[in-house]
């Protein structure tokens, strides 16, 4: 995460993309109407967004969704070009980044998997007031927080993902990282663009800070990872770590946030001693307000 690609601060022109229903993406486009609200539901404590779609049933299949790398809007919704007795390959646009389209995953073979989750299975559907509320309040997690631009792979296993930010075109990278004696992998996540730090050993450090990240884009960064890990069959996510771009006491906030939402039990549900936020602490009240969250502190 230390070695930022030459084109970084490259913008993109977006494309059009086209959404899974008609009415979901009319109703997508009202997004625009209420700018103070996250994009997703993703950075939402589990509380919270139960008491939005009045449903802890409704909340559970909305992180459990999340947590296999799926847009609940996507699995939720029959498209348009979708038959119920053809259980069609999973339609987005990172089919050419993750290999070919038959790399993806059938909606019966998420559905099995959530079902045999340890926690509260996910029901059948959503329904379409939840369905409509998620779409006008919040949208897409993959066309309104972060895009996958770019996957790389080493001969070690070890993969690079490029995000684009949706908010400003600005790119930042997260990096899967296998173990094979565990079977198990490190997730390495930015908290934001660019760093103000300056430490001499780390590239990031000569772009200065652009902006922070909000918690909804930490939190897509394991998203994004979870799908990569299910597609190209990685082993899965066991351990976070906050050592990519940026330095996270400078955005406490939504770096304890998303820390809340990775520990979580009914959320992503990591031990908390699995998440580590490593600091060098450019404050000693930063470092304690850091020190506040329920996970690992390097310094």
């Amino acid at each position: 995460c230390a070695f930022p690609p030459h084109d970084f601060h490259r913008r993109l022109d977006l494309s059009t993309h086209q959404t899974t229903s008609t009415s979901i993406a009319a109703a997508l486009t009202s997004i625009k109407d209420a700018p103070t609200y996250p994009s997703s539901p993703i950075s939402y404590t589990f509380e919270d967004l139960t008491e939005i779609l009045e449903g802890k049933g409704r909340a559970q299949a909305c992180f459990d969704c999340y947590r296999l790398g799926v847009d609940p809007l996507w699995f939720y919704s029959k498209s348009d070009n979708d038959d119920d007795n053809n259980n069609l390959l999973e339609r987005e646009e990172i089919s050419g980044l993750l290999g070919s389209p038959d790399q993806g995953w059938t909606r019966q073979q998420i559905q099995a998997v959530m079902s045999t989750n340890k926690t509260k299975k996910t029901n059948n559907g959503l329904g379409y007031k939840t369905m409509n509320l998620l779409a006008q309040r919040f949208g897409s997690i993959e066309r309104h927080v972060s895009r996958l631009s770019k996957v790389t792979t080493c001969v070690d296993g070890t993969t690079k993902l490029l995000l684009d930010l949706v908010k400003d075109q600005l790119q930042i990278e997260t990096v899967i990282i296998p173990w094979d004696d565990r079977q198990k992998s490190t997730l390495c996540i930015s908290s934001q663009v660019g760093c103000r730090q300056a430490c001499t050993f780390c590239a990031t450090g000569r772009m200065g800070k652009l902006r922070s990240l909000t918690a909804d884009e930490i939190l897509s960064q394991m998203y994004w990872a979870s799908k990569t890990c299910r597609i190209l069959d990685i082993y899965p996510i066991e351990n976070v770590v906050f050592m990519g771009l940026g330095e996270p006491a400078d955005n406490v906030e939504a770096v304890t946030r998303a820390a809340q939402n990775l520990v979580h039990p009914h959320v992503f549900q990591l031990a908390p001693r699995k998440v580590t936020i490593s600091t060098v602490a450019p404050t000693p009240q930063a470092f304690e307000d850091l020190s506040k969250s329920e996970v690992v502190i390097a310094w």
